[in-house]
């Protein structure tokens, strides 16, 4: 199926369901997560190294030359994968705690994916230099590479805000019905007992 589309969507369409389906799932199974402060992952670290591996990973110089390596390309998957798994742990850790700090930190790296997809989705030419690709080296090739390059922006700019809003909305409704057991608001959440 993947076939017909090109490198970058393919890339970006095993990126969204690794980062936005799978590791969610995996995090959401790590047991005892939110157990002991030493255990529990850190959302600022979490959120700031998600943010970094993927602009550092999609750099079009880095991008270019991991294109060709299998090696390579299957290191960026898994690192962004575990870095996907530690993000959406701590996520669903400080859901529990604080829940605005995890809607900010939805908030903040839903923008900057988002960004990442406007940016192959409206530029005028190809960002990576991987148009050998695309059927030879003729003009045609060029306008296969920006739409390509445009297909995957798009395939994130769909995905990425369904990802992240429907995260921020159940955590939104549980602490809400929280509020409404505890008949108080806080921006911290108590123990129930």
């Amino acid at each position: 199926m993947f076939q017909s589309f090109g490198f970058l969507t393919q890339h970006m369409t095993v990126h969204l369901a690794l980062m936005g389906v799978v590791a969610p799932l995996v995090a959401a199974r790590v047991p005892g997560y939110g157990t002991s402060f030493a255990l529990r992952p850190h959302l600022t670290a979490a959120t700031m190294a998600q943010i970094g591996l993927l602009w550092a990973w999609h750099a079009p110089f880095v991008l270019t030359s991991v294109h060709g390596s299998a090696i390579a390309t299957l290191a960026m998957h898994l690192s962004l994968f575990g870095c996907s798994v530690w993000f959406w742990a701590a996520i669903f850790g400080e859901a529990g705690r604080a829940p605005w700090k995890s809607i900010l930190s939805l908030l903040v790296t839903g923008k900057l994916l988002c960004l990442l997809g406007i940016l192959f989705t409206f530029a005028p030419r190809p960002i990576y230099a991987i148009t050998s690709l695309h059927a030879g080296h003729s003009s045609a090739a060029g306008d296969l590479a920006i739409a390509d390059q445009q297909l995957a922006g798009l395939v994130m700019l769909a995905t990425c805000p369904v990802v992240y809003v429907a995260a921020a909305t159940l955590i939104v409704r549980r602490w809400l019905s929280r509020v409404d057991r505890s008949g108080g608001w806080s921006l911290t959440v108590r123990p129930e007992g």
